[in-house]
């Protein structure tokens, strides 16, 4: 009995320590806050996100199931995101073909973080979102 408490135990530390490094990883580095609006009630809903440049303009990696990134294709209008203190309006498209290079410039980018990340949330459903400029 004593064994199975002690291994019970183990996998809760286990997961809370997994769990730690998750937000540590998720929280470090340049995080941006990209505000959507909600399709039901109208009301801004803020997420925040890893960000980074290729192209002239900022891409991001969400899953295409996870509600951040459906409301961003599915607004009519543009989205707003707020980097170093410093507001912009952008417009969002999926662009599937350049997931695997957003990828890339995410892991030089964000290293360990970016690993650690991919280890729980597989990278199979993910979506590259190019934001650019409103003109």
């Amino acid at each position: 009995m004593r064994m199975v408490v002690k291994l019970i135990a183990a996998l809760f530390v286990l997961v809370v320590v997994i769990f730690v490094l998750q937000g540590i990883a998720s929280e470090t580095g340049e995080v941006v806050v990209l505000t959507t609006q909600d399709q039901t009630t109208s009301e801004p809903v803020t997420t925040r996100l890893w960000v980074v440049d290729h192209d002239g303009a900022m891409w991001l990696r969400g899953d295409i199931q996870s509600g951040w990134s459906q409301r961003a294709l599915a607004q009519p209008a543009p989205v707003q995101l707020e980097r170093d203190n410093v507001s912009y309006t952008l417009s969002v498209a999926a662009q599937p073909a350049q997931v695997e290079l957003v990828n890339q410039l995410m892991r030089q980018k964000y290293g360990w973080r970016d690993q650690l990340i991919s280890l729980m949330a597989l990278r199979e459903d993910s979506v590259a979102l190019r934001l650019s400029a409103v003109e």
